[in-house]
């Protein structure tokens, strides 16, 4: 399950970067999805850091301090990484939410599987429901597990050819003399993926 999401979250994150009108706007796409990792951190730390000065404190400063003094050092080290907010304070870039980074037919036939495979991932009512309270069907958590499988396994492969056919087109366009190498590897996924769908259905 949390494989299946992390391939598709791969997906997505390329085909949204790939589809940017311009190399520009390529690389800030990047430097968005860099700086999310960065900017999570750091909004933890300004909870942190309001929890101390107030009057029935869960942090002390010394719990925070030293994550803080490493995120200002990741953006001395990283610069590309961080934008100005509306106070001129430097914060990191953030990329938009995940389903910001689909287009609509996407969306629409994946957005919910998504979330259902996060639910797997991050604790969510979703999950309580699901394995404890077992409201949504009268299956068992299992069987209803068993049957989503060959489905999540047939879209991984498909996202996996996706992955491989948009770094065919990054790469190929640096490497133009690797081209057919690139072109072999994929179709040779393709010819593999064919034969495992056949068997699997």
């Amino acid at each position: 399950m949390i494989i299946s999401r992390n391939i598709m979250e791969l997906f997505f994150n390329l085909k949204w970067i790939y589809d940017a009108e311009d190399e520009k706007e390529k690389l800030a796409r990047v430097y968005e999805l860099e700086g999310t990792a960065f900017s999570a951190l750091e909004k933890e730390v300004k909870m942190m850091e309001e929890d101390a000065n107030s009057d029935k404190l869960v942090w002390d400063e010394h719990m925070f301090k030293e994550k803080k003094e490493a995120l200002q050092k990741s953006k001395e080290v990283y610069p590309k990484l961080v934008r100005k907010n509306k106070y001129g304070i430097d914060v990191f870039k953030e990329a938009p939410p995940f389903d910001k980074r689909m287009d609509k037919f996407y969306k629409l036939k994946f957005y919910n599987i998504y979330r259902f495979l996060s639910a797997f991932v991050h604790p969510s009512p979703i999950l309580r429901e699901f394995t404890l309270l077992g409201n949504y069907s009268n299956k068992t958590p299992i069987q209803i597990l068993e049957s989503l499988f060959p489905e999540l396994i047939k879209d991984s492969l498909a996202f996996i050819y996706g992955i491989l056919e948009i770094s065919d087109k990054i790469f190929s366009k640096k490497f133009p003399d690797k081209q057919n190498k690139f072109e072999k590897i994929r179709m040779e996924y393709f010819n593999s993926v064919i034969d495992i769908i056949g068997i699997t259905t």
